[in-house]
């Protein structure tokens, strides 16, 4: 494993430590490093939905991938961008 260096502004490092104590996470690391996990998934879950999203809109494929997407992303616990309105 890689040592980084990160800055942050006071108020987001008190709310890391908050988060912290409400979530039983023992550091601070475990939970910058959960974060960032789950920010990828999300991340590469978002392409994957802009790409189904230029599939032409009368396209049956399109709605079976967006569906299993969708039921993945449940699976997961992870809010996609359809999820938040923004497709």
């Amino acid at each position: 494993m890689k040592i980084i260096s990160l800055k942050l502004e006071d108020k987001i490092l008190s709310e890391v430590d908050e988060r912290l104590i409400k979530n039983r996470y023992s550091t601070r690391t475990e939970l910058i490093r959960d974060a960032i996990r789950e920010k990828l998934l999300q991340l590469e879950q978002d392409e994957i939905l802009r790409d189904i999203a230029r599939l032409p809109p009368s396209s049956k494929t399109k709605e079976q991938a967006l569906e299993l997407l969708k039921k993945q992303c449940k699976k997961q616990g992870v809010n996609t961008m359809r999820d938040r309105g923004s497709i």
